[in-house]
């Protein structure tokens, strides 16, 4: 229940359709594991088999900037989905200078998810919680073996 409560405070996008199964994945936009993660679960979220909830952290090396920037936008599960955060190879654009009232708004979100992985000691990305159609709350770090960790959702 504190992850949850927690995730419900923090500052997360979706991607995918209302309704279906939630992935959250606590994610770093310079994170290859990340990435991976996304390139292995995204034809689950396209064929509409579940939606995921990015709580997008900064905590690499010179992520604090792409971070901002993309929880900057108006619309960051579209950015995601076109690649922006999601993939190696399409960088974070960026949006608004820093000073404006949205970039402040994006050093914010990303404060309060900082915050949110180090209260509950998540400290490496990516970081996924599911609750199961038993009830029960799954938790897994990494991008090894993401098709059994899904078994439950």
């Amino acid at each position: 229940d504190d992850f949850l409560k927690g995730i419900n405070d923090t500052a997360w996008f979706s991607v995918g359709r209302p309704g279906l199964p939630v992935l959250y994945i606590v994610a770093d936009p310079k994170c290859p594991h990340c990435h991976k993660v996304w390139s292995d679960i995204k034809n689950k979220v396209f064929a509409g088999k579940m939606s995921i909830h990015v709580i997008m952290i900064s905590g690499l090396p010179g992520s604090q900037e792409p971070a901002v920037q993309l929880l900057s936008k108006a619309k960051p599960g579209q950015a995601w989905l076109e690649g922006e955060g999601s993939t190696d190879t399409i960088p974070v654009s960026q949006s608004f200078a820093p000073g404006s009232p949205e970039y402040k708004k994006g050093q914010m979100y990303v404060q309060i998810n900082n915050n949110y992985a180090a209260e509950h000691k998540i400290t490496g990305t990516p970081w996924m919680m599911y609750i199961g159609r038993d009830g029960k709350l799954y938790h897994y770090e990494g991008d090894q073996d993401i098709n059994d960790f899904l078994g439950a959702l």
